[in-house]
């Protein structure tokens, strides 16, 4: 009986064994054995993975620093650029007003003055003497500024007087005279303006066309009675604006515009170090959907141009005299003030990168001695 109780007892301790040993325990083996393979099944493996973690602060600082680093040079780029921009502006506006006052002085000459009054039905001794002090008047501040064109005085009559000698039709003031210059000049009533091209009064004259960038227009009254008398033009060389935007420098890709009342557009670009004429064949930027945003005397902003993005600069160019309605546009790329702050993206990223370096190596220094530690513990703790 003792031996019987002793196999039913040995029995039922191998029946409550034998599953335990074959599976319980070779489950808890293999699970055993992939938590010690896992990643972060160690402690080593934690303490190291929790120094990396410590990373990600210096990559987001470095970023952090980068970008406050190309916003202060964005900004500091766009105030430059902006005063650059309005001086430039000053420099135009004073060379057109010394135009307006040019004009001034024509219209109130004493000989003009007498000369509109002047009946050319009845070609006298005094008359031609009189056209002739007019025209040596005229044609002496063409020779005095090199950067006039021509001036022309479109006058009733056979009056008409040009600086170069161009011939018109006897009749060309009754020709023009219901033109859109000679419209907008009556409604101004003796003011200033300008535009970019006078097409109709270039096909009246004869031979070659005169090569102009800008005209000032007024109308020509008699001081004394009032009434209109006829037109005074005046062409600018497109150069004399040219030289002064090729010599305003707003950085590589950059492009700088002057925009007439009339849309014509002189306009420079800037590549590679060189300043050159954009053709105007090359389209109008008055075309583009951001001109639309172009309001106040003054301002800047940021659109697309050409697909990238650009900083724009505007400011209106206000004469002395006339409204000008002149508008000065600077385009800069923005990729201009990220290349600015490329030395402290450089700088930024080495010592990011340093930085990571050093935690690494103190993170897997002290995680090795760490874990080795820990292990001796437990390891004395199971004995």
């Amino acid at each position: 009986m003792g031996i019987l109780k002793g196999r039913i007892a040995s029995g039922r301790r191998n029946n409550a064994a034998g599953p335990n040993k074959s599976g319980g325990r070779s489950i808890g083996h293999e699970i055993k054995s992939l938590i010690q393979a896992g990643f972060f099944s160690s402690i080593r493996t934690k303490l190291i993975a929790g120094f990396l973690i410590t990373i990600i602060p210096i990559v987001l600082l470095g970023v952090i620093s980068y970008n406050n680093a190309f916003n202060s040079v964005k900004e500091t780029a766009t105030k430059a650029s902006f005063e650059t921009l309005k001086q430039l502006g000053k420099n135009i506006e004073i060379k057109l007003s010394n135009f307006e006052e040019m004009a001034t002085q024509i219209l109130l000459n004493d000989n003009l003055q007498d000369y509109l009054l002047a009946d050319d039905s009845q070609v006298t001794i005094e008359y031609l003497q009189l056209n002739q002090k007019v025209g040596t008047f005229v044609r002496n501040y063409t020779y005095a500024n090199p950067q006039i064109s021509n001036i022309t005085l479109f006058l009733k009559g056979n009056k008409t007087l040009d600086t170069a000698g161009t011939v018109y039709p006897t009749d060309v003031y009754d020709s023009i005279s219901n033109s859109s210059i000679v419209s907008k000049a009556r409604e101004l009533s003796g003011r200033i303006f300008w535009v970019g091209s006078h097409e109709k009064l270039d096909k009246l004259s004869s031979g070659k066309g005169i090569s102009y960038g800008l005209s000032l227009i007024r109308q020509l009254n008699h001081v004394k009675i009032g009434d209109e008398r006829g037109l005074l033009v005046i062409d600018i060389k497109s150069e004399l604006i040219e030289t002064m935007l090729k010599e305003t420098d707003l950085g590589n890709c950059s492009e700088l515009h002057l925009i007439t009342p009339d849309n014509s557009d002189i306009a420079v670009g800037k590549e590679k170090g060189q300043s050159k004429l954009i053709e105007k064949t090359a389209g109008h930027i008055t075309d583009m959907s951001f001109y639309s945003k172009i309001s106040g005397e003054e301002g800047t902003f940021f659109d697309k141009y050409k697909g990238k993005e650009h900083m724009i600069i505007y400011k209106k160019i206000n004469t002395t005299i006339g409204e000008s309605g002149l508008t000065l546009v600077g385009l800069v790329p923005t990729s201009n003030f990220r290349e600015a702050a490329g030395s402290i993206r450089v700088v930024t990223v080495i010592f990011t990168l340093i930085a990571i370096v050093i935690s690494l190596i103190i993170g897997f220094y002290l995680a090795i001695g760490i874990s080795k530690g820990i292990n001796k513990i437990l390891n004395l703790s199971r004995k």
